[in-house]
């Protein structure tokens, strides 16, 4: 089976979150309405905000926001953020397998993974929200 990390799915919920809060969310918020724990979303904080997708504000009334439009943040670079982006086999990556001379399906799986970039490049946080938005919800 080949499956979405939780660590990606719930960093798009988190992102998603904040797009329909706008403002500053502590992270306790965003734990309770999405049903996600702290310590988890807390792991996202950073790759998140080193990527410049989060911005952190510190303080009593501080908490998360977006660090830029929603528009411009894909579902490709939160999954290359918190995953090091697709890798349907070892021999795609840059540590390539010892059968790959003789391999036909590495460049299968490099054009799977090409097409599969390819959409999530043209899903952003924004147009996810705008589709939950006129179809009352989402799962991720």
């Amino acid at each position: 089976m080949l499956k979405l990390s939780t660590k990606s799915r719930y960093g798009v919920r988190f992102l998603l979150d904040l797009v329909r809060h706008p403002g500053v969310s502590s992270l306790r918020e965003v734990s309770e309405r999405e049903g996600i724990s702290e310590k988890y979303l807390w792991s996202l904080v950073q790759p998140l905000k080193s990527a410049g997708m989060l911005l952190t504000a510190r303080g009593a009334s501080g908490g998360y926001a977006l660090a830029k439009p929603a528009d411009s943040i894909t579902l490709r670079e939160v999954i290359d953020v918190l995953d090091g982006g697709i890798r349907l086999a070892d021999c795609t990556g840059s540590d390539p397998c010892q059968r790959q001379d003789q391999c036909v399906m590495a460049s299968v799986w490099a054009r799977i993974e090409a097409e599969m970039e390819q959409i999530l490049e043209q899903h952003s946080i924004a147009s996810i929200a705008r589709e939950e938005a006129g179809s009352g919800g989402y799962c991720i």
